[in-house]
């Protein structure tokens, strides 16, 4: 049995994305003295901008937010953004170059949708490729019985690819190629350090949802039903020796408010969670401890 495994995202910026896909935004980059009507919407700084006034101004968006209003980041950067959960809408190849200057652990693609694999390369300058793994994703059986099996529908169960076995190569670039078909999507795309917490997740987790849709009769008790998004939080428990106490509760104080990537386990998928987590450790035992964690999913 492992820990519980976390992935703290690196940040994504021009200095460390070296490649990507060729069109980011159906947004028109912003251009100084352009004659812009009210309503026009523009990209810069791979942010999406919306104008309430005609403008042919020469001061770009960020700096004249009377006129300019942040609305969304680009299609193409939508995926590094934690905050939001805009996804990033593809063709069937998007392809993403990084490199941080520092060990990456982990890589992980959430949220996805109509993705059928996901290929993690790493490159050292030196050493050349040292690394290269595929997962697939997507359409998979999920019924249990003989004539389903082989006659039943498939379903889209997959929704995550992840790799924490990145080498320690710290000047390596890294490659992540996301393949489906046309107009996937990928809510979150996240690299970073990964670090192992505890013995195990102890049996008796738990996955609940938060739906914020709309249910309620009118009255002559008509059904009035309008989607919204639904929220999932998994809870664990994980024992802690004595010694990661103090480490997982900087860890966990550090993390406040800051999406983080939680692996709960290999093989229950819902268990695994990009989000913002609480926990309550209880110092039981002499040796170790344990701890009661809550993840709220970020999409």
């Amino acid at each position: 049995m492992t820990g519980l495994k976390t992935v703290k995202p690196f940040v994504i910026n021009d200095a460390n994305l070296l490649s990507q896909p060729p069109v980011e935004d159906s947004a028109p980059a912003w251009v100084s003295g352009f004659n812009y009507p009210a309503g026009s919407l523009v990209r810069y700084a791979h942010i999406v901008y919306k104008n309430g006034a005609a403008t042919n101004g020469t001061v770009p968006p960020p700096d004249s937010g009377t006129v300019w209003v942040p609305v969304y980041p680009t299609n193409t950067w939508s995926l590094f953004d934690a905050m939001t959960s805009k996804p990033t809408i593809g063709a069937s190849n998007l392809s993403y170059t990084f490199r941080f200057g520092q060990t990456c652990g982990a890589v992980a693609a959430i949220g996805l949708e109509d993705v059928q694999r996901v290929t993690v390369t790493v490159t050292d300058p030196t050493a050349g490729e040292v690394y290269k793994k595929s997962m697939n994703v997507g359409r998979s059986i999920t019924r249990s019985s003989w004539y389903l099996w082989h006659y039943g529908p498939r379903e889209a169960t997959g929704i995550l690819g992840y790799f924490t076995d990145l080498p320690d190569y710290p000047q390596a670039t890294i490659t992540v190629d996301i393949a489906g078909s046309a107009g996937m999507k990928i809510t979150h795309l996240i690299a970073g350090s990964v670090q192992e917490w505890g013995m195990c997740v102890e049996l008796g987790a738990a996955i609940e949802f938060e739906d914020y849709s709309v249910k309620k009769r009118d009255e002559y008790g008509n059904l009035k039903l309008i989607p919204r998004q639904v929220i999932r939080e998994t809870t664990m428990s994980i024992p802690i020796m004595r010694r990661e106490i103090d480490g997982f509760t900087k860890f966990i104080q550090d993390r406040s408010a800051k999406p983080t990537f939680f692996i709960g386990s290999s093989d229950i998928e819902s268990l695994n969670t990009f989000g913002v987590a609480t926990a309550n450790i209880k110092v039981v035992y002499f040796d170790h401890s344990v701890v009661d964690l809550r993840v709220q999913s970020a999409s």
